[in-house]
């Protein structure tokens, strides 16, 4: 099971949990009072040993990893995965949580190839975020113009003051 939080503060980390119940559901259950959004409940036929991978689109979401993304599965003790992901768009995106079996050949542990657990998720920034984040935008926009405008009114100035001045010596040299 994990916290599906179906939306993200931009820029701001929030954590995702996934929990293995092995040992005791209603413990496993209790692990997601402190987090965000709906606890997703799944099955999957997990080995003793297995790998956790949460992604998402390059350059628009940061995810890190809290830990090793190697843990046991035993009824000793509930196995967590941890992430914190951080939004670098404002733009809905998707995630992806794969969980992986890990088998002993006798010498190494080995990954098999078709995870027996897969979730797919989209997330987003609020809406306020969104505005909030586009008004910052326009405000910086009109700010270049503005400097830009008084730029030109400058030079536009200076300009018409040296045109002036030019003629203001033309009509003296006329009269004299």
């Amino acid at each position: 099971m994990f916290n599906q939080p179906a939306v993200l503060p931009y820029n701001k980390q929030t954590l995702i949990r996934f929990v293995i119940a092995s040992k005791d559901l209603e413990e496993a259950k209790a692990e997601f009072a402190d987090t965000e959004g709906t606890v997703v409940t799944g099955r999957a036929a997990l080995g003793r040993q297995v790998r956790a991978q949460l992604s998402g689109p390059e350059g628009e979401v940061q995810i890190q990893l809290v830990g090793t993304d190697q843990r046991d599965v035993s009824s000793a003790a509930n196995t967590t995965f941890e992430w914190y992901v951080t939004p670098k768009t404002t733009e809905p995106f998707k995630l992806t949580l794969r969980l992986y079996n890990r088998v002993y050949d006798g010498t190494r542990w080995v990954e098999l190839q078709q995870p027996p657990y897969v979730r797919e998720f989209v997330v987003r920034v609020s809406i306020a975020q969104r505005l909030k984040l586009l008004i910052a935008e326009i405000n910086g926009w009109l700010a270049l113009a503005g400097s830009s405008l008084v730029a030109l009114v400058g030079l536009g100035y200076k300009k018409l003051r040296a045109r002036m001045v030019a003629d203001n010596l033309g009509k003296t040299q006329t009269t004299s």
